[in-house]
Formats: structure tokens, sequence, C-alpha cells
């Protein structure tokens, strides 16, 4: 052949919840900054989020600085927030050293662990933390943070707990935020878990765990609360400050919990299975400690920073998290084995093609990373030279994007030739025949399958058509050669 076949990667295979597994990787090449760069900051909590509207996921980082004194009260803790943005992409994260990216964000008095959601549908994110200290130096209720948007850097206007019409906690409780959708009804709801007194003069706690639901909408939220122990949900029975992750751990379809103690806890690690109904309510099973593969602390160890995301494109969630074991603080990252992907495809004249059965395919500009419009077949032809590339998701949701292919257009006179030349049926069966209205005569007929393996070569043509029946279905190459006229590629399918 004259011209290449060029092979592309990603299948996704079906996984099944008992095939789940979690492989802890390096993260080295993510380049995630513990410590920024003058060494004043260091990191108690992650999440991502797309801030440049670019595709890929952005990193942002929480936390108190160092030189904060030993010994200084909640109330005059300094925080930030900094953000590494990707220069990667959304396959193969490559973070840029941090920047401070609100310079002047209105961190409430006391801890500011915070949780962060669109809550009023503009595109920006907003943060909700319990951290406000009243005069007696007690932790009372959540504090909202809501991004205006309006400038660079962005303003925040600040909410208590009752503009929502949400009851404050008992004094001297220590409660953890999370937005998220809990009740599958498309807004942000929260769910609040954490430390409750028992008795303050003895100092005794109860883990307690706490849901409001948005009865608002989308983009005016209000909420309703609080009620104990949503939908099955159970705090576990060791005392801990727990931080709830959501997301589709095992690939159902369905948002499932996944519970991180940021506390010395037996059972750090608690994931709650979501067996939701026909009529789509959560109903969250009782929890499994650390499974899939995801760590177990031992004895005195610690976890911190915990997060979900999906860090390599595939179309499942990896976790990130900090494991302290009393002398140390090491990052770790656990890549979600769900999804295991090749996919083949080929790109020959003006044509390109996936070859993987049963997917959703969307072809791709790779010079402006834009979909294409209407390309969403598995055989796609462009209109001009340029790169291109494929992504495909699979019915488990599972998705890949495959290498570029840098494709150059025929000119007029190839174009033509092409044109009148036609074979079919197309899909064929056991033959296929060749309409041909060129001027130039066929000397060569050759095709190839998808891993460009010459299946058939004739020299003469005795017939107008072309025996397949020895053929397995699928998806094939047919080379024409024209008597000093070059070639013409088509693609036919074989059923």
């Amino acid at each position: 052949m004259k011209n290449s076949i060029f092979t592309l990667l990603s299948i996704c295979l079906p996984i099944s919840l008992f095939a789940q597994e979690f492989i802890q990787n390096p993260v080295d090449e993510m380049r995630i900054q513990l410590v920024s760069q003058d060494s004043t900051k260091g990191v108690f909590q992650f999440h991502f989020s797309d801030y440049d509207l670019d595709q890929d996921l952005d990193l942002f980082i929480i936390g108190v600085t160092q030189d904060t004194q030993p010994g200084e009260t909640l109330e005059n803790l300094n925080f930030f927030i900094d953000m590494q943005e990707n220069i990667g992409d959304q396959s193969n994260m490559i973070f840029d050293l941090r920047t401070d990216i609100y310079p002047h964000f209105p961190f409430p008095r006391g801890v500011f662990y915070a949780s962060t959601g669109d809550l009023n549908a503009d595109g920006y994110s907003d943060y909700v933390a319990h951290g406000y200290i009243n005069k007696d130096g007690t932790f009372h209720e959540l504090v909202f943070c809501i991004n205006r948007g309006e400038s660079q850097p962005e303003i925040f206007d600040t909410l208590h707990a009752p503009y929502y019409e949400l009851p404050r906690f008992l004094p001297q409780s220590y409660m953890i935020p999370s937005l998220m959708d809990l009740d599958q009804d498309g807004d942000l709801d929260l769910l609040v878990a954490g430390l409750e007194p028992l008795n303050p003069v003895e100092g005794t706690f109860q883990n307690v765990m706490y849901y409001a639901k948005n009865i608002g909408s989308v983009s005016e939220p209000n909420f309703l609360g609080w009620f104990e122990n949503p939908y099955g949900l159970e705090p576990g029975q060791t005392l801990s400050l727990p931080t709830f992750l959501m997301g589709d751990l095992d690939m159902d379809g369905d948002q499932d919990l996944l519970s991180v103690s940021l506390s010395t806890d037996i059972e750090p690690i608690k994931y709650f299975e979501n067996q939701a109904g026909q009529d789509g309510r959560p109903a969250f099973s009782t929890y499994t400690v650390s499974p899939f593969g995801l760590p177990a602390a031992p004895e005195n160890h610690s976890f911190l920073a915990p997060a979900l995301a999906d860090t390599d494109g595939d179309g499942d969630l990896d976790f990130l998290i900090i494991h302290d074991d009393g002398d140390n603080a090491v990052l770790e990252f656990y890549e979600n084995q769900s999804c295991i992907i090749q996919v083949t495809a080929l790109a020959e004249g003006t044509t390109l093609i996936a070859q993987v059965a049963d997917t959703e395919y969307q072809w791709i500009d790779c010079t402006s990373g834009a979909a294409i419009a209407g390309a969403t077949n598995q055989i796609f032809e462009p209109d001009e030279t340029g790169s291109y590339a494929v992504r495909i998701i699979d019915g488990n949701g599972c998705m890949a994007t495959s290498d570029c292919i840098q494709l150059v257009i025929t000119g007029i006179e190839g174009l033509l030739a092409e044109s009148q030349l036609m074979i079919y049926p197309n899909p064929a069966s056991d033959r296929f025949y060749i309409k041909n209205e060129n001027d130039y005569s066929i000397s060569q007929i050759e095709v190839f399958d998808v891993f460009g393996k010459q299946r058939i070569e004739l020299e003469k043509i005795s017939e107008n058509y072309i025996n397949v029946s020895g053929l397995s279905p699928g998806v094939y190459l047919v080379r024409i050669e024209l008597q000093n006229a070059g070639e013409v590629l088509k693609m036919i399918l074989i059923e």
C-alpha cells in the first residue's frame, strides 16, 4: 500500500462491581504541589473544577498558611485558596505552579473546611463551610460564600445559615458540609456530618449526620432541614470527622458515596453503595470499609484532602488522597480500572474509521479541540486537511479519545476519480460490485481488515464483483488502483 494504516487506541470492556479495582500509581507526573513555591502554604483539601472552561479539570488547594503561630486561636487562622491550572489535557493532567486564585476571599472566622459547587447556576464555583465562631469560641453555623463572577479576581458575597432558614448547630459542634445532589433531582443539596456534643461539661461527643433538601431551584436555592440519617445513611461508631464524596463508583448509573475520616479512625474510608429503586430515589447500603483496593490506615495513621475526579479522561472516577503516617505526609493516587480501553481506527485517503462496535462516536478537530458537528458515526470523511481524533463512549459510560491523525485531502483530480468509482451494496454479505465511470481502467484491487492485514488481492477482474463470502463480518478497506491515475480507497461493511 502507498498510504499508511494508522492504529489508535480505545475499547471499553464491561466491568461489574465485583471486578472494580483501584490500583495505586505514581502521581509525580501531575506535578501537584503539596507545598507552595515559597514554602509558606501546605494543603488540607483538594477539589477539581474546570476554572478556565477549556474542557479539562484544574486543581484547587485549600489550606492554612504556615506562618500561623503555634497555639494561635482558631479565630486568627490564616486560610488560602490556590489553583494549579491543568496545562495538559483531560486525559493527561499536568499542573502548572500554584497561584493565589482568590486574593480577596471572605474567609469566615474559625476552621475553613469547605465544599464547593455552583449554587446559583451562573458557571462560577461557590463555597460552603462550617467555620463561623461566635464570641464564646464555639462553632455554630454554616457560611455560604457566593461567587458574583463580576470581576477578576472574583468577588464573593457572604451568607449565613439563617438566610436559607437553616437552624444553627449546637455550640461546640464540629461539622463538615458537602454540597451534592443527594436526592438526584438536579439541584445541590447539603449533607453535613461530624461531631455534636452530648455533654459539653464532660466534653463528650457523638457522631451525627444531617441532610438539608434544596426545595428551591438550580439557580435559586432554598433549603429545608435538618433531617437525620437520610436515605439509610448512618454514621460510624468511632468518633470521626468525615467528608463525603459523591460519584458513580460502581459504574451502574447512580451516585454512590465515599466517606473519608479526617481524624485517626480504624475505619477511615467507608463506601455506601446506592441501591436506588425504580423511582430513582437513593437508598444507601450499610457501609463497606476500604473496598476496591482503596487504602486502609494502620493504627495512628490518618488521611487528608480526599478527592474523586476522572483524572485520565476514561469515564471512571479516580481517587487522590494524602496519607499521613505521623512522620511524613505522602500524596497517593489510585487509578480506577473500571474502564480498560483499546480502539482501532484507520486513516486512508479522505476517510477515517473507528473500529469499535456498540459505542457512541464523536470526531474531534485536534487543532481547536472542538467536537465536529454531525461527525458522530463510526466512519468520518473530513472536508479539509487537518488533524482529527475520535472520542468513544460505551454503554457503561467508559470513554476514550484516540491519538490525533494528520489527514491530507487529495487534489481535485483524485477527488473526481473517487467520485466516479462506486462499490455496492454497502453493507455487503457475500459479494460487492464495482462501478467504474472513470476513463482509467482498474489495474489492481486489494481488501484489508482493520488491522492492516491484506485479505484479498486481485490483479485482474473476470467479473464485475468481488467475492467476500470468506471474510468475517466487520469493516474493511478496499484499495482500487487505477491505471495511470493513482488509487481510490473505499470502506465497506461486511455483514
